[in-house]
């Protein structure tokens, strides 16, 4: 019987249990999501997990919640974890 992933999130940032426009990367075991607040993806929030055999541990976290023209990769960042023993 499958069961639900078990997801780290800290509270309130996000419903861990759906994930937007997911992704996988076997080669570093990190899943991956980007929910745009609108279409040109200039608000919202992007978070990577990395699995540790137990379960999805948070790795970082970015969010913007006001749309306001700017890119993703100048959003503040929320978490970041330092990820140690992915081959």
């Amino acid at each position: 019987e499958p069961v639900p992933a078990v997801f780290d999130a800290p509270d309130g940032l996000m419903d861990a249990a759906e994930l937007i426009n997911p992704g996988y990367d076997p080669a570093t075991r990190t899943l991956s999501t980007f929910a745009k607040g609108r279409g040109i993806g200039d608000c919202g929030v992007g978070a990577r997990w990395v699995w540790d055999g137990a379960r999805f541990r948070l790795a970082g976290m970015e969010m913007m919640g006001i749309c306001q023209g700017i890119a993703w990769d100048d959003w503040p960042v929320v978490y970041r974890a330092k990820v140690e023993g992915v081959d």
